[in-house]
């Protein structure tokens, strides 16, 4: 029988986490797949980790690449699909060893979905689960049944208030996203959630599953410093919400105002994260940003200059008031559902 999906791994120095990732891959219960490793260009022994599991992976080929960026990375791997679907699974995460096959059961379920997203378990570094009071709330608010296809129109604007899909869980149908085109290489932080909308705006649906069967591995002090640094990120992201909004808008799927609080959440909480860093400027730079945006009243930003005043302990008082306020919506959406389930 041939193989019906691809798991496609690019990878820039990952050397480290790769064992953990083949090992997923080797106890997957669909053993029948394809497998195509793209290293960008990697200073590690990251080659010669994937070449060691092509005697487990009998269908596992390894591609060198030289730098050519995430987004031309993914679009060369998609080029080497010939199956009926394929993933991209990033170096650092893992598949739970039902993920292939459950999810295309679940693409097989909803044959007018070009895309399909799963629920993720969160780790950290050392590959221990954790808990993420992010990713709860993305189970509550986003994924409510153990499987389900909401309408375009529906999941355009849901995704209007956010990128809740998590990129590496996502089982693409290639003939479906073939017509939608590549990921667009003008694109670092919003590439993947650009995608979603496009997908959408082509007319093909995306589908779910609460089940989580994906394991997301969360770099925290790496990529919280990083993004306390990078403005760049939130002007990408309100260029993406802004196009978004406007495409949709003309054909019909929205007809509200553009609401930009998603961005507005995210550079509070990255604030708070700055302040943990002791990186007082780059928490005022951020606050400025917003006021010049006009992403928040003028009240709330003097609440914030006086937390950035305080410094490390403002931080930690942000965080955590952040932190409470998304696990309190995210028992609340539990209740909600369980509540509707019952009644």
């Amino acid at each position: 029988m041939d193989s019906r999906v691809t798991v496609l791994i690019p990878n820039f120095n990952g050397e480290k986490f790769l064992p953990r990732l083949f090992d997923s891959l080797v106890a997957q219960t669909l053993t029948n797949f394809k497998c195509v490793f793209l290293d960008d260009g990697s200073t590690d022994d990251s080659i010669e980790v994937a070449r060691s599991y092509q005697k487990y992976l009998l269908n596992l080929e390894v591609l060198e690449l030289s730098n050519v960026g995430i987004a031309r990375n993914w679009n060369r791997g998609t080029e080497q699909v010939t199956t009926e679907f394929f993933t991209l699974l990033h170096c650092d995460d893992a598949y739970e060893p039902e993920y292939l096959a459950e999810m295309i059961r679940l693409m097989d379920h909803y044959p007018g979905a070009a895309l399909g997203h799963c629920g993720a378990v969160t780790m950290n570094e050392k590959g221990q689960s954790v808990y993420s009071s992010i990713e709860a709330f993305k189970q509550g608010r986003y994924l409510p049944a153990r499987a389900f296809c909401r309408s375009v129109r529906e999941e355009y604007r849901a995704l209007l208030t956010g990128d809740f899909i998590n990129c590496p869980s996502v089982i693409y149908r290639a003939s479906m996203t073939k017509e939608v085109g590549f990921f667009n290489v003008h694109l670092t932080q919003t590439l993947d959630w650009e995608y979603w909308f496009r997908v959408l705006l082509n007319g093909f649906s995306i589908c779910g599953t609460s089940r989580r069967l994906y394991r997301y591995r969360r770099h925290e002090n790496n990529l919280s410093k990083q993004n306390a640094k990078d403005m760049s990120r939130y002007m990408e992201e309100l260029k993406t919400l802004k196009w978004a909004h406007a495409e949709g808008t003309e054909i019909g799927l929205v007809d509200s105002a553009l609401n930009l609080s998603i961005v507005t959440s995210i550079m509070v909480y990255d604030i708070g994260v700055a302040l943990d860093n002791n990186d007082r400027a780059a928490a005022k730079q951020k606050l400025e940003f917003m006021v010049q945006q006009e992403l928040l009243p003028e009240h709330l930003a003097y609440v914030l200059r006086i937390i950035i005043y305080l410094g490390y302990i403002g931080g930690w008082l942000l965080l955590k008031s952040v932190e409470a306020v998304v696990m309190c919506l995210s028992l609340r959406l539990k209740f909600v559902s369980w509540y509707s389930r019952i009644g």
